[in-house]
């Protein structure tokens, strides 16, 4: 199957398994939500913090050395494999021993018991990490996709089940470590790969060789991603960290179903074409286009409909929500501009200007952050979106740099969908202004989104007359017998 076609396949399985994980998920997230206190979630939240970074030091970044790696054997595969797993460990033990002196560090009792309980996760994720690093090298992600969507169905039931039981915070706690546990009994059928007792100081060096970039860059991105829980958490408490905590999962949701699906396909791409930077190009503008013109218009209309859309999907006390997730709207826009950088820049061995940049980013906006807290949640998310946009262009200069960006090429792949996403908003906006009085608030939300899209493709297709065939030269391509020619531009 040539490079383009594994790519469009690995993206529609790819956006199977986030829109359908993701849709389930926050079908439950919705449940739970009219099920549990603002206070469960904070608490699940702030507790995540501490689970996910100690998932980012146990892989120490070998998964995607695996991936990115030219030349692979098994003593590399089983050894990164014994590494994760056996950090792993010691890391559990070393929860257990630190969640009393954490939940009083937060002055939050309850939150000792919840860390312990989701220290099991990485755990569990341990054992599926090299798997799911060989899927992606291949770009295959059919087992990724069937998979994470049992994961998060099994996990659904029984969250909601124990929910309705009355088992409180332990709903979300639970759920999530189901949801892990089902992957990676999905994960271990479908792979040929099983682990053997083999392992080699050598080969072991040479993954982390690549591997410490990798790392160092997700310890900054996990400290720049959850510093302003940590930080609301600390200084507002687990109610102001809940109403945040459900805008941001909205927008990681959506980060996740729309702009992480391309990066995480494209990064085993780009590292196949490493060698070929006319080509890495080419998949880069694709890339973009098609990302920002599915993401633009759904983050706008989300910014735009914010105040129908809380209400109606979570209930009147989560209202404080509202303003949160209008701003965080715009850095979902950013995201799909930005989220195919990092790929691009590992896809060239450079970890280490990989790490610099994330650097930059945690470093900035910790200072920010630990600033606008004082002025309560909403100066946090107006800070976070205003940081986001001010670092951008540093990021894609070291782009630029690395492989030449036209930059036409690049502004035309941007800034069309924009502009249509604005126009609609604006329209949309002018509509609730008139009518939002009179009607209810879902026939609002219907009206809204229904002339959103109409004005969106309108405006789209007037400025990118030529798109439709686009489109239908993807699908020819996806569609077409397999093929094993290389030539062919993703």
């Amino acid at each position: 199957m040539s490079i383009a076609q594994r790519t469009i396949t690995g993206l529609l399985w790819m956006a199977l398994d986030q829109w359908g994980s993701k849709a389930a998920s926050f079908l439950t997230f919705l449940i739970l939500a009219r099920l549990l206190s603002p206070e469960a979630f904070g608490l699940v939240a702030l507790a995540t913090v501490f689970v996910a970074f100690a998932h980012v030091i146990a892989d120490q970044g070998f998964t995607d050395a695996i991936v990115q790696r030219d030349a692979l054997n098994d003593l590399h595969v089983h050894s990164a494999f014994w590494v994760n797993v056996t950090l792993a460990l010691g890391l559990i033990g070393v929860t257990w021993l630190t969640a009393p002196w954490i939940a009083v560090l937060f002055n939050e009792p309850e939150l000792e018991d919840v860390l312990q309980g989701m220290s099991l996760i990485f755990g569990i994720r341990a054992l599926t990490g090299v798997q799911e690093a060989l899927f992606r090298r291949d770009v295959e992600f059919k087992a990724l996709s069937v998979g994470g969507f049992i994961g998060v169905c099994g996990g659904a039931g029984v969250g909601i089940g124990m929910a309705v039981a009355g088992y409180g915070v332990w709903s979300l706690v639970v759920q999530q470590i189901v949801h892990q546990i089902i992957y990676a009994i999905i994960l271990w059928w479908m792979s040929p790969w099983t682990p053997q007792f083999l392992f080699s100081f050598l080969h072991a060096k040479d993954l982390f060789s690549f591997g410490l970039g990798v790392l160092g860059a997700n310890i900054l991105n996990f400290f720049n991603r959850r510093m302003d829980d940590l930080l609301i958490g600390g200084f507002l408490g687990s109610t102001a960290l809940g109403y945040y905590n459900v805008a941001y999962r909205i927008l990681l949701a959506l980060t996740q179903m729309i702009s992480s699906v391309g990066s995480r396909v494209m990064f085993p791409v780009f590292s196949q074409l490493q060698h070929n930077l006319d080509r890495l190009r080419q998949s880069y503008y694709a890339a973009i286009k098609y990302t920002v013109m599915l993401s633009a218009p759904i983050y706008v209309g989300l910014a735009v409909l914010a105040p129908y859309i809380i209400p109606t999907a979570f209930g009147a006390k989560w209202e404080a929500s509202v303003p949160i997730m209008q701003v965080l709207s715009f850095v979902g826009i950013l995201h799909s501009v930005l989220y195919f950088n990092s790929p691009v820049i590992l896809s060239q061995g450079r970890s280490l200007l990989n790490m610099s940049l994330t650097m930059l980013r945690a470093i900035v906006n910790f200072t920010a952050f630990l600033i606008a807290v004082q002025w309560g949640i909403f100066a946090v998310a107006v800070t976070y979106t205003a940081m986001g946009y001010l670092l951008a262009p540093v990021e894609v200069g070291v782009v630029h740099r690395l492989i030449q960006i036209n930059w036409k090429r690049y502004i035309d792949a941007v800034l069309p969908p924009i502009v249509a996403s604005g126009i609609a908003a604006g329209a949309v906006l002018t509509l609730s202004y008139g009518i939002s009085k009179h009607i209810s608030v879902i026939a609002m939300l219907a009206a809204g989104a229904c002339l959103g899209a109409i004005v969106f493709s309108g405006v789209l297709l007037l400025v990118r007359p030529g798109l439709i065939d686009e489109l239908r030269h993807l699908k020819i391509t996806a569609l077409s017998k397999p093929t094993h020619e290389v030539e062919e531009t993703a």
